[in-house]
């Protein structure tokens, strides 16, 4: 009852990692393409929600937390620090793990201090309350 559609399915068993990349990249990517192609411009709806945000707030500046960043340098550490046990461990392969480690703990350790940076220079930007 499936004659018409058996040649496609040998296809991708045949070809599983060349129909794993169409399907998980080439096909994502061209309808990203073809959505902006055909997207000339703005929709005016975004404009309208603009201008009725800016009336409804017209003075609030909001920052943006930290807060996801150091969870996300946070996890990065810890998956740094994974690796290097794992790398403690498996002799075959300890330098690769070990590069792995290094890799994610510094970019853990380069988002904290850029957080932290970023989050001590709004503190000071802040006028102080109370004074």
């Amino acid at each position: 009852e499936l004659a018409w559609i058996r040649p496609l399915i040998d296809w991708i068993a045949a070809h599983s990692r060349v129909s794993e990349q169409i399907v998980g990249v080439w096909l994502p990517i061209t309808i990203l393409v073809i959505l902006h192609v055909c997207s000339h411009q703005t929709d005016r709806r975004w404009g309208i929600a603009r201008t009725r945000l800016q009336e409804l707030s017209p003075e609030k500046a909001t920052a943006a937390s930290p807060l996801p960043a150091k969870i996300v340098a946070w996890n990065l550490v810890a998956i740094g620090i994974l690796f290097a046990a794992l790398a403690i461990l498996d002799r075959e392969v300890q330098g690769l793990l070990f590069g792995f480690a290094s890799v994610f703990s510094a970019i853990g350790a380069a988002i904290l201090i850029l957080s932290a940076r970023k989050s001590t220079a709004l503190n000071e930007s802040q006028p102080q309350s109370g004074s």
